[in-house]
């Protein structure tokens, strides 16, 4: 899990003002002038490596009106009722699960990975000091290496 929303921690409040059309329009226009090079710059630990390279490929999915629109709805649409209607059955899951949290997130609170690690039973939990709300831009090789170890000590337990 990486990024992970749970309980009752979601939305955050840049998503509840969103329920608002007006919030909701501006917000749209926003992207366009610049607001989301903005969002991405505070998501990340290593700001130096936002360019325009990588903005390019965050913003593809939000290159049409239509895109950014689609966005904006399912910032909208997430609830916590449906995250706390599975608190119980997280308890219940038998399978190994890996937590991977970037220290650094500006975005989503430590309680939330802190929360999951103590009930999920299987749960492994991990820490990224270098690592933004985007740890896979800030920090590639250190989660790529987390993964693979994980995989590998499961593939050896048999």
């Amino acid at each position: 899990m990486i990024n992970t929303v749970a309980y009752d921690y979601w939305p955050v409040q840049p998503i509840i003002s969103m329920r608002t059309p007006i919030i909701r329009n501006l917000a749209m226009i926003s992207l366009d002038l610049g607001a989301f090079r903005l969002l991405v710059k505070r998501g990340m630990y290593h700001r130096e490596r936002v360019n325009d390279a990588l903005m390019s490929l965050f913003w593809k999915p939000m290159n049409t009106a239509e895109g950014r629109k689609a966005f904006l709805y399912f910032a909208h649409c997430l609830n916590n009722n449906d995250l706390m209607e599975l608190k119980e059955e997280l308890s219940k899951l038998a399978l190994p699960v890996l937590i991977i949290r970037g220290e650094a997130d500006v975005y989503l609170q430590k309680a939330i990975s802190e929360d999951l690690y103590k009930n999920l039973p299987n749960a492994t939990y991990k820490k990224i000091i270098t690592g933004g709300h985007f740890i896979q831009e800030d920090e590639p090789e250190q989660l790529s290496d987390l993964i693979l170890s994980f995989h590998k000590e499961l593939n050896d337990r048999g």
